[in-house]
C-alpha cells in the first residue's frame, strides 16, 4: 500500500454574492464564493450556508439532519 501525502494548492477565494432564502426557522444566508487555482488558473463556485457547503464542484448535498450552523448577526 503506498503512503499519499496530501498537496498543498494555493486557492483565491473571492466573496461574489449573499442571497438570502425563507426558511421554516426563518431567512438563511447562502454565500457565493468564486475560488481560482493559483498555479493552473481554474475557477470554480462554491455556495455555503453558515457551516455546511451546499453546492462545489465534487460535492453533492443529499439531506440535512439540521439546519445550518450560522453565526450571530452581531459578529458579522
Amino acid at each position: 500500500m503506498k503512503n499519499w501525502l496530501p498537496v498543498p494548492v494555493e486557492v483565491a477565494w473571492s466573496l461574489t454574492a449573499v442571497e438570502e432564502y425563507p426558511t421554516g426557522v426563518g431567512p438563511r444566508p447562502v454565500e457565493r464564493y468564486e475560488t481560482a487555482d493559483l498555479a493552473g488558473g481554474q475557477r470554480a463556485a462554491v455556495h455555503l450556508a453558515g457551516d455546511v457547503v451546499l453546492a462545489a464542484t465534487g460535492v453533492e448535498l443529499d439531506a440535512l439532519d439540521t439546519p445550518p450552523t450560522l453565526p450571530s448577526r452581531k459578529s458579522r
